[in-house]
């Protein structure tokens, strides 16, 4: 029992970690009226952001959900970086499943 703890707890602490893509804010409201941000994984968001650009072109899943945070009024840059969470957590789950791709499921 406490060592199938221990997996999940791995698989979750894994988990967080590849999803530290979002950077940290900092506000500081005397100093500027935007927040600043900082932290986060570069490298990931490197290689994540041509594909999920193109996910949010072609792929219809991350279109009607960028579609639907672009009308909430969110900036693009916190668009495309919502979109690489999302994209993020369906590859995740299709892998710990090892099932393909299917649209109705994302």
């Amino acid at each position: 029992m406490g060592s199938s703890r221990h997996a999940i707890t791995s698989i979750v602490r894994h988990e967080l970690e590849i999803r530290n893509v979002v950077p940290r804010s900092s506000r500081i409201p005397l100093r500027s009226i935007q927040a600043t941000r900082w932290g986060g994984r570069a490298e990931v968001r490197c290689a994540l952001y041509m594909p999920t650009v193109t996910a949010i072109r072609c792929n219809p899943v991350i279109h009607a959900f960028a579609e639907r945070l672009k009308a909430a009024g969110k900036p693009a840059k916190v668009v495309i970086v919502a979109c690489m969470r999302k994209l993020l957590s369906i590859m995740n789950a299709m892998l710990k499943s090892n099932v393909p791709w299917n649209p109705n499921i994302a």
